[in-house]
């Protein structure tokens, strides 16, 4: 039972720890142009990222949509995964406050 409990903690992060310390993930936020809904956008550390041709950094490559809303985004990163430069058809990058604001703007409707 206990290669099972640490398998999901290992996938899920520590149920009983209260946050996402073992999270992966990148965060971004895109303001989509159509509808204005800021959506979040996850990139995996593992698996999303690309290496570059010239080894220099990593990209990666997303389809963001919220109902008939979409939007294509190309992250750039360097070689610490920090972000670079991203390339957005269809909306524009934002940062938390943003997204904050639009989810509880849209939960009190």
């Amino acid at each position: 039972m206990s290669f099972i409990r640490r398998l999901v903690q290992m996938l899920v992060g520590n149920p009983n720890s209260g946050g996402n310390s073992g999270d992966v993930g990148i965060y971004h936020y895109i303001k989509l142009k159509r509808t204005g809904r800021v959506v979040k956008v996850r990139v995996n550390r593992n698996n999303d990222l690309t290496q570059e041709d010239e080894g220099s950094g990593f990209f990666a490559t997303k389809v963001v949509a919220f109902s008939y809303d979409r939007a294509e985004v190309t992250f750039h990163y360097d070689s610490n995964k920090r972000l670079v430069n991203s390339e957005i058809e269809g909306g524009t990058l934002v940062d938390e406050d943003a997204y904050e604001e639009d989810q509880a703007a849209h939960a009190a409707s």
